[in-house]
């Protein structure tokens, strides 16, 4: 079993972080929403929660799997994620959106397999997870050398998850969500995405917006892919307000 931190009393707000973080990363001025019970997973292979014991390759429906579980739970609940998260956000409030108010996602990188040209696609999407792969990874959607620039405690931490890492980013290239597959989505969604970020996720998050019966789009100026980490206060004004509208 993963494991999972459930405090404080309310409307209850899922919360789930991106691939190679953990839970950790939703304190600080996250906490600062309002009076609701906060559910806050480490998904497979991060935090506190042990490595996915197989079978492999790892899929992210082992951790749609356990998302669906804590909604079913808790549920119905208002759902935040943060890229990987998002996805999976978007995922579930799509399979089951009787078991979602409201979901508030960063740019979850439903990029599939035409927003990237071909050689990219074969260097995120090649077997074998490694610093190497990792590095590459990091950088493309951080901006060259930022694999380098993190402590290693922190690389160190993302490398413990690194095949459940890959697993993720290569099922979501190769396997990707048709953006009319959120069709299904009843919940109010907002999609926000930083003007540092890769221009490609822009585009491809319009098409997903698009497609969402009650979706909008927040730009947050001069931001990038880890703003719901480093500016978590410019994005948690807006997400306060979301939360109202359902």
């Amino acid at each position: 079993m993963i494991h999972v931190r459930i405090e404080g009393e309310g409307e209850p707000i899922l919360f789930l972080h991106a691939g190679a973080l953990s839970g950790r990363q939703w304190g600080g001025h996250w906490r600062s929403l309002g009076p609701y019970r906060r559910i806050v997973p480490d998904l497979w292979g991060c935090g506190r929660s042990p490595p996915w014991p197989g079978p492999w390759p790892f899929t992210l429906a082992f951790d749609l799997t356990e998302v669906r579980r804590l909604l079913e739970e808790h549920g119905p609940c208002h759902v935040i994620g943060h890229s990987y998260g998002g996805c999976l956000g978007l995922m579930a409030a799509a399979e089951h959106p009787e078991l979602v108010r409201t979901v508030a996602v960063y740019e979850p990188p439903l990029l599939g397999r035409t927003s990237l040209d071909p050689a990219m696609l074969e260097r995120l999407a090649e077997d074998g997870p490694s610093e190497v792969w990792f590095q590459r990874f990091v950088d493309w959607w951080n901006g060259p050398g930022s694999w380098a620039s993190l402590p290693e405690p922190s690389r160190q931490a993302q490398l413990r998850c690194a095949r459940e890492c890959h697993g993720q980013v290569h099922d979501l290239l190769v396997h990707p969500w048709a953006p009319e597959r959120f069709a299904s989505v009843t919940a109010p969604a907002l999609v926000m995405h930083g003007t540092a970020s890769p221009p490609l996720v822009h585009a491809a998050l319009d098409d997903v917006v698009a497609c969402l019966p009650k979706g909008r789009k927040l730009v947050i100026e001069g931001e990038g892919h880890l703003a719901p980490v480093m500016s978590a206060q410019l994005l948690v004004p807006h997400v306060r307000r979301h939360l109202s509208s359902g």
